[in-house]
């Protein structure tokens, strides 16, 4: 059926620019998704680590690339929690993703 996925990242990271061209990379502190279907609501729980790219070609305007990979350890449905991997379930669980965004940089 369709699922509707919500998630929250508490996360820190550091980066590097020389010239018009940002590197990044961060790690998350905790991250949740909660999948939801009619009928079932489960939570993920893990860490998530990316890695970007962004040029500022008309400041301060940049244009980004990110890789983000999310591996998941807990999951909870209803009253039940399991630990990933579980031999009666997920052997293992991770979201890889590519993002493209535009953005506003400051630095502080």
């Amino acid at each position: 059926g369709d699922y509707t996925i919500e998630g929250t990242t508490l996360s820190g990271g550091i980066g590097l620019k020389i010239k018009s061209v940002r590197l990044w990379g961060g790690s998350s502190l905790s991250h949740a998704s909660k999948m939801k279907s009619s009928n079932v609501e489960s939570t993920f729980q893990g860490l998530q680590t990316k890695v970007g790219l962004g040029f500022s070609l008309l400041s301060p305007v940049s244009i980004n690339v990110e890789y983000v990979t999310t591996d998941f350890s807990k999951v909870k449905t209803g009253n039940a929690e399991a630990d990933i991997p579980d031999p009666n379930g997920y052997d293992s669980f991770r979201w890889t993703k590519v993002l493209a965004s535009v953005s506003l940089p400051f630095e502080i």
